[in-house]
């Protein structure tokens, strides 16, 4: 009878979409490998590690076998090598965006649109974001990724995922995800992506699933939308945490105000994939959030986008045109007349727009405070490009949050690859003897001007040299 009712809602989408009131993105994948030589030489490199202490030198760096091997100021002479001269080119590593969904599609609410990973995951690559942590979204799919990456010509960033999204019945996103598409499509999301349980049973059977499907993380909801949804008790929280660990599983929030990242932090919470987007920050939840050791992932860009869109002040960059599909760019750029919003989802907008600001200097605070914070974009989501967005982040941390382009840099690789090495086992982030090469040659210097992060000359995955194919050249 399940599979009955699942074969329903598959056939009643797929009528939706013959009709018109579903669109499929029809984008094609914007990377493909190029090569992947055995051994690659690059000359000449003025080298940014990732370490914001450190200074930028000018080296060359021999990769072997997907690894760097040798970073010299002696000319490398290997055979059978692939030689770059990157005279004048910065050389960093490539980025980490720690808040992704790669099934979503990004699109207006206005359009449903189905995502469609290949190309997003693409999106990501082509936009110099070499690792990608994917933190929502329906299982198999991310499972049968995960399984793809381990081909010879995989041309996608490393993935990384959660897995379905825990939230207790009825609370956020089921009421957004109800509104945001019709009737059955919307029931069968909600089936996909969201676990829902009801008891310490049905917790435990979900996070086992999750293991033996390769998760990483199990995300949780601690979030009101619209406000007053119901959410886990710290009860619950506790026990999913213990169980995910039992299983060497890390438990992640998502969190809209400080009540509820402290509540996650009373949990036993150490990793948050928002910070505070609908509330201040007091100097005694600071020096909670610092005392307790928890690593922040603030996502500003989603909800400055947000905040942009409600108030129709939208637009994109450069960058994000050539990234993003042009359809649904143009969709955003000419929104409906008579467009409504749900009085539930205004009040929530009303709270962003008060506090974007606010969710900008919380970052400048943590930083000042010592609470260690890496860089997410949340993408793609309502007006959030996968790729193109996380740059964006970067950038409202130097031009609204006072922070240097260094330090900000630091947060998207090092630093992320730092944590991504506890949960992975891997070596990213670091330009650096022993680490993967996944790197970025840029031909302009990020470490004075962080928009240079989007100048990419060539994108490099463990030592394969990428093709990117632009959606919208300009």
């Amino acid at each position: 009878m399940k599979n009955n009712k699942i074969l329903s809602g598959v056939l009643l989408s797929f009528l939706l979409l013959v009709n018109g009131c579903v669109h499929l993105s029809h984008q094609e994948p914007l990377t493909e490998l190029k090569s992947a030589p055995k051994n690659l030489i690059i000359n000449n490199a003025s080298i940014i590690t990732g370490k914001s202490d450190d200074a930028v030198f000018v080296k060359n760096v021999l990769i072997q076998n997907g690894v760097i091997s040798q970073i010299t100021d002696q000319a490398i002479n290997q055979e059978n090598s692939h030689i770059i001269d990157a005279t004048g080119q910065f050389l960093m590593p490539g980025l980490i965006d720690f808040h992704t969904h790669v099934t979503a599609s990004g699109a207006p609410p206005w359009r449903t649109t189905i995502g469609k990973p290949e190309t997003n995951l693409s999106a990501y690559l082509a936009s110099g974001v070499t690792s990608v942590v994917d933190m929502g979204g329906p299982l198999r799919e991310l499972k049968k990724w995960n399984t793809e990456q381990n081909k010879d010509n995989y041309a996608y960033p490393n993935l990384i995922y959660a897995g379905n999204i825990f939230t207790v019945p009825n609370g956020h996103p089921h009421y957004l995800i109800s509104k945001s598409s019709p009737w059955p499509l919307s029931w069968l999301a909600r089936k996909l992506v969201l676990s829902t349980p009801e008891s310490t049973e049905d917790i435990d059977q979900m996070i086992q699933q999750h293991k033996e499907a390769g998760t990483t993380f199990i995300k949780v909801v601690i979030d009101e939308i619209p406000i007053g949804s119901p959410q886990f008790s710290i009860k619950q929280l506790q026990h999913i945490i213990n169980k995910s660990e039992s299983l060497g599983l890390t438990t992640v929030a998502h969190v809209g105000t400080e009540k509820e990242l402290i509540k996650g932090i009373d949990a036993g919470i150490k990793l948050f994939v928002h910070s505070p987007y609908r509330s201040a920050l007091s100097k005694e939840s600071l020096n909670k959030i610092k005392n307790s050791k928890v690593v922040i992932v603030p996502t500003n860009v989603v909800f400055d986008n947000l905040a942009d869109l409600y108030e129709r002040n939208l637009h994109f960059s450069t960058f994000e045109k050539q990234i993003a599909d042009p359809i649904l760019v143009a969709s955003y750029l000419s929104p409906p007349e008579d467009l409504e919003i749900d009085p539930a989802v205004d009040i929530w907008f009303r709270q962003v727009v008060k506090y974007r600001q606010d969710k900008i200097d919380h970052v400048s605070r943590f930083k000042e405070a010592g609470v260690t914070i890496i860089a997410g974009s949340d993408s793609p989501n309502i007006a959030t490009f996968p790729g193109s967005s996380l740059h964006k982040e970067l950038q409202l941390w130097v031009n609204k949050g006072g922070m240097s382009p260094k330090t900000v840099i630091e947060t998207a690789t090092y630093t992320s690859g730092q944590q991504l090495g506890l949960y992975t086992k891997r070596k990213v982030g670091y330009v650096s003897v022993g680490y993967e090469a996944d790197l970025l040659l840029l031909e302009k210097d990020p470490s004075k001007d962080i928009t240079a992060t989007q100048s990419i000359k060539q994108v490099i995955l463990g030592g394969k040299i990428i093709t990117r194919k632009l959606a919208n050249p300009l």
